[in-house]
């Protein structure tokens, strides 16, 4: 006699058939019920394939298309969330699950990858749930734990971290060590902080961080010639730059005699602060990182970080202090510069005729430095065998293909991806690239990032809006930072 054994997941999802079939017998002793079927129907992506002809030549193209069909309401595993974006790939018995937050341009690609899979291995089909961040994380865990979750799914690199106590994630150490993915084709910081004690938690599908997209419109009418930068500007030159990028409605630079700071036509630069990156070139991070869990934010770098940055606004006057949006004065041509990551990308496809460039992060500190993050696909722990192996798969084909890169504009962590043709040809990620090589480690060593973070960030707000004098600001942080990490790293 054998006897087989069930993972949460096997067990609960067979626990809805059963329960739906015990229903069914318990309601033969009962008085019938007439009910009426009802139809779902859902609105699926898929991708197509046509033939056109282009100057008298058919030619193969693809092209991704949206139909309503009718699905069955197969229960908790069936029903996607309301806000998600469901698609299929390929129409095997095997199928996978697939949860994501690319509700962009950048899920179309990954459609494509997973069609291209699909075709290659007709068994399976992938079921993707593209769900938009704001709520994805708050059906992930709870699916998951339910056993209701997906079979693969993305994290972001930071969130590997939070996610492994949890005990809901599979090592997948065996992927690298079996030279699928090798180890030395990844950049190093990256893999190395997408461990946990010492073990794979999740494999890094990108490396995005942020750059200085440019208007080259607005460069022109400043008479500043786009060229690529062998290395990132300084303070001095990124001043410079910004200032010659700014100009009021009479045409007056800041610093020039008359310039008018209350009716500025064009701003040289926009976009979030880098408060945390620029003191990090110098060597400080908010929290110690020797494990001893000390708030460094009245530290010289950090202040002068704040300072900097409370200057570009109040100060130099080349970014607005106001309600000036960034990506809307962008896109209107109201703004030179705007720091933003690399996801801005995609934003280009949808103006066609604006003439874009992409320049490094400027170095601040005394070094060199970006943040940086990944998606990382992950396994639940008590995926079964069969799909498991399919996953793993998967995992390879999506991690060598170009197109995420090349295509979705994301950089790439692979030095054997980077150098595909293609790479090349895409205008905004060689400079990407090559800022990999300076990326900041990220600090680990304290496990309440999101409660510093909720303490800090108004703190840093109050600085730049002006409010508070910068080392008045973070004095105050810090009196309130220090006793949530005596208590968070105690515990």
């Amino acid at each position: 006699m054998s006897t087989q054994s069930l993972s949460r997941r096997t067990f609960l999802r067979r626990a809805t058939v059963l329960g739906a079939g015990l229903t069914a017998a318990l309601a033969g002793c009962q008085p019938k019920v007439v009910e009426v079927e009802k139809i779902v129907t859902q609105e699926v992506e898929k991708i197509v394939k046509e033939t056109v002809v282009v100057e008298g030549t058919p030619q193969v193209v693809e092209k991704v298309v949206k139909e309503t069909v009718v699905v069955e309401d197969e229960g908790l595993m069936a029903k996607a969330d309301e806000s998600a974006i469901v698609s299929a790939a390929g129409s095997g018995s095997v199928v996978i699950e697939y949860w994501n937050g690319l509700t962009g341009e950048d899920g179309i690609t990954m459609l494509k990858i997973c069609q291209q899979f699909t075709e290659q291995n007709p068994d399976v089909t992938i079921k993707t749930q593209r769900i938009p961040w704001g709520n994805y994380f708050d059906k992930l865990l709870p699916a998951i734990v339910a056993g209701a979750g997906p079979d693969y799914f993305i994290l972001h690199r930071g969130e590997l971290h939070e996610w492994k106590p949890k005990g809901v994630l599979m090592n997948l150490d065996e992927l690298f060590d079996s030279g699928e993915l090798p180890r030395d084709d990844f950049n190093t910081v990256i893999l190395e902080d997408c461990m946990h004690e010492g073990h794979i938690m999740g494999v890094p599908l990108d490396s995005y961080g942020p750059v200085l997209w440019l208007n080259l419109d607005l460069l022109e009418k400043a008479g500043i010639t786009y060229e690529e930068e062998e290395e990132p500007m300084d303070r001095t030159k990124f001043l410079e730059t910004m200032t010659a990028l700014t100009w009021d409605v009479n045409g007056k630079h800041p610093g020039e005699s008359g310039f008018d700071p209350g009716n500025v036509d064009i701003w040289g630069y926009g976009g979030g602060n880098n408060v945390g990156t620029y003191a990090k070139q110098s060597g400080v991070d908010s929290v110690s990182t020797d494990g001893s869990c000390k708030a460094q934010v009245t530290e010289e770098g950090f202040v002068d970080a704040l300072t900097f940055e409370r200057d570009l606004r109040w100060k130099y006057y080349v970014q607005s202090s106001g309600d000036f949006a960034a990506d809307q004065g962008f896109a209107a041509g109201k703004l030179s510069v705007f720091y933003n990551g690399s996801w801005f990308y995609n934003w280009f496809k949808e103006y066609p005729d604006f003439r874009p460039g992409v320049w490094y992060l400027p170095t601040i500190g005394a070094n060199k430095g970006v943040w940086n993050d990944s998606h990382c696909h992950v396994l639940p722990l008590d995926l079964e065998a069969d799909l498991l192996d399919w996953c793993k798969k998967l995992t390879v084909h999506i991690h060598s293909s170009h197109l995420w890169a090349s295509e979705a504009g994301m950089p790439t962590p692979r030095a054997s991806v980077a150098a595909h043709p293609q790479i090349a040809e895409n205008w905004a990620l060689p400079v990407q690239l090559r800022q990999q090589d300076w990326i900041q480690k990220p600090n680990r060593s304290y496990p309440c990032g999101t409660e510093i973070s909720g303490v800090l960030d108004p703190e840093i707000a109050a600085a730049l809006n002006n409010e508070k004098e910068p080392l008045q600001a973070m004095q105050d942080a810090a009196a309130r930072m220090q006793p949530i990490l005596d208590r968070c790293c105690r515990a």
